[in-house]
C-alpha cells in the first residue's frame, strides 16, 4: 500500500487520497485483500491525521449538512419552545400540533410565534422562523 497523500502542485491534502488510503487501510484490515502486505504505519498515520485535520477545519460541516439544523439552530439562538398541543378531531379522538413559544419580560409572557396544523414539528418552527424574518414576533 503506497501513499502519496498530498496533491503534486500545492503539496495539500486531497480529501479523496486521504479517504481512498483509509478505505484500502480498512479493507486490508478486515482481511478482504488477499496477497497484500500489511500497510505502512507511517502512511495510514499521516492518512488518520490528515482526515482529523480536515474534520477540524470544518467542525460544523457535518452538522450543518443535515436539514434540521438550521430549524434547531434557531430554537437554541433565540431560546425558544416546541410545544405539542392536542387537538381534538371529535368523538374522544385527537391529533397532535406543534407550537412555538417566544418569551418575554412584558406580559403576555409567553406568545405563540409558530403553529403547525399537522403532526410535523417542522412546520411549527418554520412558520416561527418566517415570522421572524419578517420582524414578526
Amino acid at each position: 500500500m503506497s501513499g502519496a497523500l498530498r496533491t503534486e502542485e500545492e503539496g495539500a491534502t486531497s480529501r479523496e487520497a486521504v479517504i481512498a488510503t483509509l478505505e484500502r487501510y480498512n479493507t486490508w484490515r478486515r482481511g478482504n485483500l488477499a496477497g497484500d502486505e500489511m500497510p505502512d504505519p507511517r502512511v495510514i498515520g499521516d492518512a488518520i491525521d490528515q482526515a482529523l485535520a480536515l474534520l477540524r477545519a470544518a467542525p460544523g460541516a457535518a452538522a450543518a449538512a443535515h436539514p434540521d439544523t438550521e430549524r434547531l439552530d434557531c430554537l437554541r439562538d433565540y431560546c425558544l419552545d416546541l410545544r405539542c398541543i392536542d387537538v381534538p378531531t371529535g368523538a374522544g379522538d385527537g391529533d397532535v400540533h406543534w407550537v412555538v413559544i417566544e418569551h418575554h419580560m412584558a406580559k403576555p409572557h409567553e406568545r405563540e410565534i409558530g403553529r403547525s396544523y399537522s403532526h410535523d414539528p417542522r412546520a411549527a418552527i418554520d412558520a416561527a422562523r418566517a415570522a421572524q424574518a419578517q420582524g414578526g414576533a
